[in-house]
Parts: structure tokens; C-alpha cells; sequence
């Protein structure tokens, strides 16, 4: 703001015009540089706005003018485009229907992760029979074995209760590549959420998310302090997709 006066500047949008180099019109020698041979063109965001100073006085002026340019009316004729090209595709009437934040959700789908809903709509799978949901009764399974699947499941719907919304979709975006909900939530996600207990003996290992079937690996781990260190680090270091 203090060095307003020594740039003298205008209520102008200035745009820089490369010359095509490959015109016999334009010679470079040596001595020339490409920034020397740049074309400024100066275009006024008012009325006189080459005659008019920017001061500390009209300076909010001169940004909300600048901003609006910049974001809007250099862009009119592509914005323009691409709104008719939406009405080809979605009836103009049946757009204003919606207000802008429920045009977002129903694009992008829902950001708020309810853990009920959640918890509701996710199969769990024992790693030893992938057809089989641990809660229907098999008698083949290890009463040991079973208790222990149960701890694990249990332990990771605490840490997920206990995350922030933030660190919700993380988890979300970690198995399924998107931090987003379909409208309708974990019941109309496709394909389901579900969770593998894998045997795996090494308790150490991070859990293993595969995007394109919406899956999570978890090993037997022993305790809850361990899930809990071992589903942090799959949360803060995602990377988008993982194993199909």
C-alpha cells in the first residue's frame, strides 16, 4: 500500500502478447530479448480508467474491479459457453430449482460422514472365507479367533468415532479414492463398504485399502493402541488410489 504512488498505477488490466517469432516481420539479434518484444495491452476496468490513479483512497475499488475482471469478464465468452453447453445437457428450468449449495451437494456429493450410517451399511469379511459375513453363524469358525475379529472391528469403529470430520473423509478418500458420498449416503455406495480381517501375524503392518472394490485390510492386531497408530498413518499419508 505505501508504494501505491511509486507504480503509478491505473484502473487498467494489463495483458502481455507474445509475438509469434516465426514472422519474417519480426527479426531478434542478440542484443534483443524476448521481454523487450512483448506486446502490453492496457484495458480499462472503468470508464477513463487509463487516466485514473489508483490512491489509498479508491484502492478496494480498484481490487474489487481488478478481481472481477480478472475471475469473470476476461472469461465471459468461455463462462458463456460452458452455460450453454449445460442447458443442452440439464433443462435451464429444472436447474433453478436448486440453490447453488444444493447444486454442489448433488454433483460432489455429501462431505458430512455419519459414523451410524456408517457402521450400518459396511460388511465385514473374515479373511479365511471372503463370501461369508462374520455375523452370520458358521460353526467352523474358532470362538478365539471370533472374539478377537470382534475387538478389531469394534476398535476401529472407536477410533473412527473418535476422528473429526476432517480425518473421517481422509478415511473415506484412503479406501474408496473419493472424499465424497454418493446423495443417500453409505447405503447407495457402490460397491459396498466392507472390511477384511485378514491373519496376517505381522501386527505391525498398515492397514491395506483397495479402491476399486471400496475394501479395507485390517491384520488380528492384538490391542487398540496399535490399530489406532497403524490406521493414523493410512489417513494422514494417502496417496489416492491404492490396490484393486
Amino acid at each position: 500500500v505505501e508504494q501505491l504512488e511509486e507504480q503509478e498505477l491505473t484502473f487498467t488490466f494489463e495483458i502481455c502478447h507474445q509475438p509469434n517469432l516465426t514472422s519474417p516481420t519480426i527479426e531478434m539479434n542478440e542484443n534483443q530479448s524476448l521481454q523487450s518484444n512483448l506486446m502490453i495491452e492496457q484495458i480499462p476496468l472503468t470508464i477513463d480508467g487509463i487516466n485514473k490513479r489508483v490512491t489509498h483512497d479508491n484502492l478496494q475499488e480498484y481490487l474489487d474491479l481488478y478481481t472481477n475482471f480478472l475471475l469473470s469478464d476476461q472469461v465471459k465468452i468461455q463462462l458463456e459457453q460452458l452455460r450453454e453447453g449445460i442447458h443442452m445437457v440439464i433443462n435451464k428450468e429444472i436447474l433453478s430449482w436448486f440453490s447453488s449449495e444444493e447444486l454442489q451437494e448433488l454433483i460432489q456429493g455429501e462431505q458430512y460422514i455419519d459414523v451410524n450410517d456408517w457402521r450400518l451399511y459396511t460388511q465385514i469379511y473374515d479373511n479365511r472365507n471372503h463370501n461369508n459375513n462374520y455375523n452370520h453363524n458358521n460353526h467352523n469358525n474358532n470362538h478365539n479367533h471370533r472374539h478377537l475379529i470382534n475387538n478389531v472391528i469394534e476398535w476401529f469403529w472407536q477410533e473412527v468415532e473418535s476422528y473429526n470430520q476432517e480425518d473421517r473423509l481422509k478415511l473415506l478418500a484412503a479406501v474408496t479414492s473419493s472424499k465424497h458420498l454418493p446423495i443417500g449416503g453409505f447405503g447407495v455406495l457402490s460397491p459396498t463398504f466392507n472390511i477384511v480381517i485378514t491373519n496376517d501375524s505381522n501386527y505391525y503392518k498398515i492397514p491395506e485399502a483397495r479402491t476399486c472394490s471400496n475394501r479395507l485390510e485390517l491384520p488380528n492386531y492384538p490391542n487398540r493402541e496399535i490399530l489406532s497408530k497403524k490406521l493414523k498413518i493410512l489417513v494422514d499419508n494417502h496417496i489416492g488410489f491404492g490396490f484393486c
